[in-house]
Parts: structure tokens; C-alpha cells; sequence
């Protein structure tokens, strides 16, 4: 769940051809393997394939993480699991949506973080907060089995980090979309949060400098749609958002260069 960070300053360094894979990421392989092989409860198996997808993500291992989620066909039976595997399957997915992200995948990085985002109740879905307004009344067993799946918080994953890796990707989409399709009366938008963020901001009368990372890619979002991709850049890659978001990135100067370019 936490990613090595002396192993990534010298991957960093030189290049991950020359200081190797991580050494957790062998053993992590073995441990997974000899329970395919001998699980037969079918739910520890399934929450080892989640680790193992997480950890391969964590470490941009983008292909290997994809393959073995989609041959696991997971998306289709995780709706059966229970509460805390549905959870590692949330963390595994937000994952694989940075590790994407980081690559430079950028429509597979919106598609894995778009049900999280579009629930609007991402805290609850990573088990990183209760929900506040509860839809119906919990008795309090039922509060205290939620509260007992709380991740720690030394294992969250930074949530102004995928909602900004989430909308940075819908607008990489969706402003060339809507230019392509500016006159057609059956378009439909590729991302309807992002489309919905997008026209709040630009109803709102008075409109101060961007502050908060969502702010500073709705501005850019902006400036791209008038074709200010100089604007847009600056809006994007900036000493705030270092702070606040890429300097969490593996590789971020990579990724600032990618998405310069």
C-alpha cells in the first residue's frame, strides 16, 4: 500500500532499466501465485489478485496490472463480494487510474476513476470517512461494522490527488470533443462531471484567481477551450500545484513534461 520512495529517487536518478524492480515486487508475485494455485474459498484468491493489482500499479507496472484485472474479470462478480473486498477493489481501481495517469494513458486513467468520482461519495467508497448524510437510518451494529472497515490513515490515497488526475484527464478529452462536435445536436459528453463542473464555473458572475487545484483545472479548461494552450499550461504546471498535487507523483517531472508536450 505505500510506495518506496528511495527506490523511486533512483529510478528517478538513472532509469528503471538499470536500478531493477522493486524487491517486494518478486516476493509479492510468489506469495500471489502459491495462493492461485492452492486457494479454494475463491475470496482469498480474489483479494490477492486485488493486492497484487495494486501493487503493480503502485510501482507502474500499467500493463501487467491491466492484463491481470481484465483477466480476472472481476468487474463483473465484485458486486457479490463482501464490504471490505468491495473496498480493496475501489483502492485497486484508483490505483490503476494514476498508474494510467503516470503513463500517460489518459481516456483508460478517466475511465477507471469515473465511477468513483461520478458517485460523489468517494471517501465512503475507500473507506476513508463516514458518509455524513446517511440515505437511510443505520442501526448501530451496522455503524460500528462500518466503522471498523475505516482504512488507517497512514493508508489513505490523497483525494484532491484523484479528483485533480480525474479531471486533468476529462478535460484532455472533453474540450477537443466539444470543439468537434460544437454544432451537433446529438452529442454527448464524455465526462457529465466534468461537463456539470465546467458549466458552473462559467455561470458564476464573479470568477477570482484558482485557488484549489479543481479551480486551477477549470481555469485551464478554459483557456484551452479558446485555444490558449500557453494559459492552460500555466494553469496546470505551476509551484501551487507541485505542492499540492505532482510532487505526489512518481516520476512528476515526467508527467509534467507529457502533458507540455
Amino acid at each position: 500500500y505505500k510506495f518506496d520512495f528511495e527506490w523511486g529517487r533512483k529510478v528517478e536518478a538513472s532509469s528503471i532499466e538499470e536500478v531493477g524492480l522493486h524487491p517486494n515486487t518478486l516476493v509479492i508475485q510468489k506469495l500471489c501465485e502459491f495462493i492461485y494455485l492452492n486457494d479454494r474459498t475463491d475470496r482469498l484468491r480474489t483479494r490477492a489478485i486485488l493486492c497484487h493489482i495494486y501493487h503493480l500499479a503502485l510501482y507502474n507496472q500499467w500493463f501487467k496490472a491491466r492484463d491481470l484485472m481484465l483477466m480476472s474479470n472481476l468487474q463483473m462478480s465484485i458486486e457479490h463480494a463482501d464490504q471490505s473486498t468491495m473496498i480493496l477493489y475501489n483502492r485497486a481501481m484508483v490505483q490503476l487510474g494514476l498508474c494510467a495517469f503516470r503513463q500517460s494513458h489518459i481516456r483508460d486513467a478517466h475511465n477507471a476513476l469515473a465511477d468513483m468520482i461520478g458517485s460523489n461519495r468517494i471517501r465512503e467508497l475507500l473507506a476513508q470517512g463516514l458518509h455524513t448524510q446517511a440515505r437511510y437510518e443505520k442501526t448501530t451494529e451496522e455503524e460500528k461494522r462500518e466503522q471498523a472497515l475505516q482504512m488507517p490513515y497512514h493508508m489513505y490515497i490523497n483525494i484532491d490527488l484523484i479528483e485533480c488526475v480525474y479531471l486533468v484527464s476529462a478535460m484532455l478529452l472533453e474540450i477537443p470533443n466539444l470543439a468537434a462536435h460544437e454544432t451537433d445536436l446529438r452529442w454527448r459528453p464524455i465526462s457529465k462531471p466534468f461537463h456539470l463542473a465546467l458549466r458552473v464555473h462559467d455561470r458564476a458572475a464573479l470568477v477570482g484567481p484558482p485557488e484549489t487545484p479543481r479551480d486551477h483545472v477549470l481555469a485551464a479548461a478554459k483557456a484551452m477551450r479558446y485555444g490558449n494552450w500557453k494559459a492552460c499550461t500555466s494553469f496546470i504546471i505551476n509551484p501551487k500545484m507541485d505542492a499540492k498535487i505532482w510532487d505526489l507523483l512518481f516520476e512528476s517531472n515526467k508527467v509534467k513534461q507529457n502533458f507540455g508536450s
